[in-house]
Order: C-alpha cells, then sequence, then structure tokens
C-alpha cells in the first residue's frame, strides 16, 4: 500500500471525527435554546395579539371625573364660606380704618404748629403783660381793709387829735397823715409787687401746663391712631388670609378631581395593559441574562474530503522522498477502489468523492 492511501485515509478520519464533535457541540450549545424555541414563539404571537387588542382598542375616551365624598365637598364648602366671610370682616376692618394715615399727617400737622408758635412767643413777655393786666382787681381787694383803716380809723383819729387842741392846720398833724399814708403806699407797693409776681408765674406755669396738654393729647391721638393702624392692618391680614382659604377651597376641590382622573387613567391603563405586561414579563423571564437563549452556532469548517486529500499530498509526498512523480494518478489506480476510501469520499471508484 502506498504512503499517499494511508494518508489519505488518516487525513480523512480525523477530518470526520473533528465535524462529528464540532456538530455535537453546537447541539449541546443550543439544547436549552432549542427546548425554550417554541414557547418563545408562541409567547410572541401572544404578545403580538394582546398589543393589537389594546392598539385597537384604543387611549382612554371615558370619564374622567367624579366627586369627591359628601363630607369633603360639605366641609370644603364651609372653608370656602369662611374664607369669604374672613375676607369681609377684614375689608371692612380696612375701610373703617383707612383714615389712619391722614391722622398721622394731622396730628404730625399739629406738632409743628405748635412747636412753630412756642418757638416764634416770649412767654415772659406775654405773662408779665398778664399780670399787669389782671393785677389791679386783686391788688384792690387785698389792700381794701388797709384802706378802711386808714381812711376810717387813723387819718380820722389824727384829724380829731388836732381838732381838740386846735392844731388842725398844724404841720405835726399834715406830717402824720403823710406818714399814714406813705406806709399804706408802702404796703400796696408790696402787695401790687407780689400779686404781679404770682400772676406771672401763675401764667407761666399755665402756659407749660396747656402746652403739655397738647403735646400728651396729641401723643393720645398718636396712639390711639396706632390702633387705628392697627385695626387696619388686622383687617388687611384677615383679607389676605379669607383669600388664601377660600383659594385653598378651590385647590381641594381641584385635588378631588384630579385624583379621581388620575386613579380612573392608572385604572384603564392596568386593565389595557395587563396581558401585554404579563406576556412581556413572561418573554422577559424566558430571554433573561440568567436563561441563555440566544442561538450559539459556531461554524464548521472542517472538510472530509479536504482532510483526506491533504493526507494523501502528505504521504506520497514522503513515500517518493519529495521526488516529482505523478500523485493523483498514483492515488487514482492505488486506492480510488477501496472501500474505506469510498465510505469517505462517497464515490464507488476514482476520485469522485472529492467533488
Amino acid at each position: 500500500m502506498s504512503m499517499s492511501l494511508i494518508g489519505g485515509v488518516l487525513g480523512a478520519m480525523g477530518a470526520a471525527k473533528d465535524r462529528k464533535n464540532i456538530a455535537n457541540m453546537n447541539a449541546k450549545n443550543n439544547e436549552y435554546y432549542e427546548f425554550m424555541l417554541p414557547y418563545m414563539k408562541d409567547n410572541v404571537d401572544r404578545v403580538g395579539s394582546d398589543y393589537m387588542d389594546m392598539y385597537n382598542t384604543g387611549a382612554y375616551t371615558g370619564d374622567m371625573f367624579a366627586p369627591a365624598n359628601e363630607r369633603q365637598r360639605l366641609t370644603n364648602d364651609m372653608m370656602y364660606n369662611y374664607g369669604m366671610d374672613q375676607y369681609n370682616i377684614g375689608n371692612r376692618l380696612m375701610s373703617d380704618n383707612a383714615q389712619f394715615g391722614q391722622n398721622t399727617r394731622d396730628i404730625y400737622g399739629d406738632l409743628r404748629n405748635m412747636a412753630a408758635t412756642n418757638a416764634a412767643a416770649d412767654p415772659m413777655a406775654d405773662a408779665s403783660s398778664y399780670a399787669q393786666a389782671n393785677m389791679s382787681p386783686i391788688v384792690q381787694a387785698l389792700m381794701r381793709d388797709d384802706k378802711r383803716r386808714l381812711e376810717e380809723q387813723y387819718l380820722p383819729t389824727i384829724n380829731l387829735n388836732a381838732s381838740g387842741t386846735g392844731n388842725t392846720n398844724a404841720s405835726r398833724t399834715g406830717v402824720q397823715a403823710a406818714i399814714e399814708r406813705r406806709g399804706f403806699d408802702d404796703r400796696t407797693a408790696d402787695v401790687s409787687n407780689d400779686v404781679f409776681n404770682q400772676l406771672r408765674s401763675a401764667k407761666l406755669a399755665e402756659d407749660n401746663t396747656q402746652f403739655g396738654r397738647g403735646i400728651d393729647a396729641l401723643t393720645r391721638a398718636g396712639q390711639a391712631n396706632q390702633d387705628i393702624r392697627s385695626a387696619y392692618t388686622l383687617g388687611a391680614d384677615g383679607a389676605a388670609g379669607g383669600l388664601n382659604t377660600a383659594f385653598g377651597s378651590g385647590g381641594n376641590t381641584r385635588q378631588f378631581d384630579q385624583e379621581e382622573m388620575d386613579a380612573n387613567k392608572a385604572l384603564f391603563d392596568y386593565n389595557t395593559g395587563y396581558k401585554y405586561n404579563l406576556g412581556k414579563d413572561f418573554g422577559g423571564f424566558l430571554s433573561g441574562s440568567s436563561m441563555p437563549v440566544n442561538a450559539n452556532y459556531a461554524l464548521n469548517p472542517v472538510s472530509v474530503a479536504g482532510g483526506g486529500l491533504g493526507g494523501a499530498m502528505s504521504g506520497f509526498g514522503m513515500g517518493n522522498g519529495g521526488m516529482g512523480g505523478d500523485f493523483f494518478d498514483d492515488l487514482s489506480h492505488s486506492v480510488g477502489s477501496l472501500p474505506i476510501f469510498n465510505s469517505f469520499f462517497g464515490g464507488s471508484s476514482g476520485l469522485g468523492g472529492f467533488s
């Protein structure tokens, strides 16, 4: 038997074994895939059908509005009414006390006028004029008894004594009368000075008191005006709070409606997408990373005929020492009719199995 024959047979046998091993590897690698493939196809069909059902059903077109329960509505209406009442009360307080600004300006004007009047006045001169104008009646009243004693006792007594001695026109008599009159005049001057000083002091004190009362009255008016301003602020805050309360009531109503619509929409999406999502989740389970369901076929490049041909060429070269010769003619005549060779190459004679 030639070396070409031996090499060809061995090469073909090795190639056939390799090809079989690759085929077995592909079968093992794709065993789970082949098992799961019918289920996946069925699932795809069902999910596709559910998807079309959902598609044909279309988006939610039903009524999305439903009122809140009776207690919520009633309480919300009460909240609105309370807010509007609060606003009306606050608005009235604002209207009734809106004059605090004008009051402040008036008080400020009065203070300015008082300050200007006080600065321009001469209190001492005014008090002196007042005392001068009003002292005479008081002095006369205070000197009434002294005047009576002078005119009804002292002077008549002097005249009477002078008349008894016949000296009515004597100088001594005149001197005594003059002394009594001078005493009376000195007393009158002292009383007048005291009355003048007292009246002037009283006038100064009264002016100061009146000025202080004016300042006090304006201060109290300012304090009262602060109360008016506080009432206005209270009204403004109350009105704003009432509006916020009423607006909050409207927000509650909107929230009631929105929550109801959201619930209806979510229920609709759940109902219409339930089977679709179920199938999609099942498909995700089947094709998840924990289950390799992708096909994994390796290319089988091994050729039995090619392996046999390569082995025969190697044997021919070894048998002839690498010295020329007709390889194909030798192979055809030596091994072409061997049964084992034909089983690998598929021919009954010749090299038909190489094609």
